[in-house]
């Protein structure tokens, strides 16, 4: 049985129910695939946010640029090692481990990112 797809005014209604308002500061760590699926994908989450806290609010996401987990070797796992990433260049638009809705909202031409390893983006009224 296929589940009917999960709208923006769902993700709305949901955001409000716990609490988030016009205004607040917000830090997102998210999992699309935790919502089911999603008519417009990331993007749709993301435009929910925006609509709940405006632009009087501030979304903040990490934005680590560190690639999903690679496979480890006999080797790697002899030596103990038992997650393996990639760090990848400050420009890189390539997938990350942050998911798809952070890496979505990173690359939208209204947020702000800052720079190195633990890097954060935000939208909104305290972007910079």
């Amino acid at each position: 049985m296929n589940a009917s797809p999960v709208t923006s005014h769902q993700i709305t209604r949901g955001l409000r129910a716990l609490g988030l308002m016009r205004g607040v500061v917000v830090a997102v760590h998210s999992s699309l695939s935790a919502f089911g699926w999603v008519e417009g994908g990331a993007s749709t989450v993301i435009q929910a946010l925006m609509d709940v806290v405006g632009p009087e609010g501030t979304i903040i996401m990490s934005a680590y640029p560190v690639s999903p987990s690679l496979p480890l070797s006999d080797e790697d796992r002899a030596l103990g090692i038992n997650w393996k990433v990639r760090i990848l260049p400050a420009a890189s638009t390539e997938r990350t481990s942050m998911g798809l809705i952070a890496d979505t909202f990173r690359q939208r031409a209204d947020v702000t990112c800052g720079s190195g390893f633990l890097r954060t983006c935000a939208w909104g009224k305290d972007a910079e």
